[in-house]
């Protein structure tokens, strides 16, 4: 029955039924006495789908806020050396927002603050990395002397990711041109680039890339630049992960006249069609 309840509450927040505090809260006063790894790890991913798309932009600080102190909280109180402790760490990792956070990430890269039997093996510092270059805390420099330490083909596609995640202009420049205009790039990595690329909070350094994905969109659809070499993997994933995710009303208008006026392929209207709803539900979600 409680996965019921579960499953409901969360149709419920995406319904616009429950707001998204009001979510957060529900998981946050639930979420310590869940023994099922999978459900956390799909819970927490849930708040913090909910504290991001699905609050109001000048409402994300406190909603988020609320989220990560409750995710500090059961990081305290987890079982040292658990899974349930490295979920919850990937939890605050992927919720923090603002400079106090960031020095913590900081800290825990640099092997300081740790909480007893947390292991920050390679792939937690690579998420400590892309967290703090989404932040705008981890410079092209940083980057680089991680990779030294991981010379692997994980450390490769994770330093890409987290150059994608980078809130700069020239970051964003070069990712884009990874993701749609490098057909050598292998699949793992193009899916790292395209996954990091679109980030809440950056909407100045992103704004550019909305009408360029539909000009990807459209080429893809007719089988040029480039995209006629590509594989259906590397087009299926800069379709869906390119497509913006911090936006507003007048893009989904203005996705809906694209639609209409391009004609794109089957493959391309069904991928952009549902990427679409998803934000018009999370913008439903936001006024709710």
């Amino acid at each position: 029955a409680s996965d019921v309840y579960k499953r409901q509450a969360w149709d419920m927040c995406r319904d616009a039924e429950m707001n998204s505090a009001d979510y957060i809260d529900l998981v946050s006063r639930g979420i310590g006495v869940e023994s099922d790894l999978t459900a956390v790890g799909s819970l927490t991913r849930q708040a913090q789908t909910a504290a991001t798309a699905y609050t109001l932009p000048e409402q994300r600080d406190v909603v988020r806020d609320a989220l990560v102190s409750a995710m500090v909280l059961q990081l305290k109180e987890a079982e040292p050396g658990s899974d349930h402790q490295l979920a919850f760490a990937n939890a605050i990792a992927r919720g923090v927002h603002d400079v106090e956070g960031a020095e913590l990430l900081r800290a825990w890269l640099g092997g300081e603050e740790v909480p007893e039997g947390l292991r920050i093996d390679t792939d937690m510092r690579w998420r400590l990395v892309t967290a703090l270059a989404r932040l705008g805390r981890a410079d092209e420099a940083l980057i680089t002397a991680e990779l030294a330490h991981d010379k692997t083909i994980g450390g490769t596609q994770a330093a890409a990711g987290a150059r994608a995640a980078m809130n700069t202009a020239r970051a964003k420049a070069e990712a884009w041109r990874l993701a749609t205009a490098d057909p050598e790039i292998a699949n793992e990595t193009h899916r790292a680039v395209c996954l990091e690329f679109q980030q809440f909070d950056q909407r100045e350094v992103l704004e550019p890339y909305r009408e360029k994905y539909l000009q990807m969109a459209e080429a893809i659809s007719a089988g040029r630049d480039g995209w006629e070499r590509r594989g259906v993997a590397a087009i299926t994933t800069a379709l869906a992960l390119l497509f913006p995710v911090d936006a507003d009303q007048d893009w989904v208008d203005r996705v809906d006249e694209w639609l209409v006026q391009s004609s794109p392929s089957e493959t391309v209207r069904r991928s952009v069609t549902e990427r679409r709803d998803a934000l018009a539900r999370a913008l439903r979600c936001q006024r709710a």
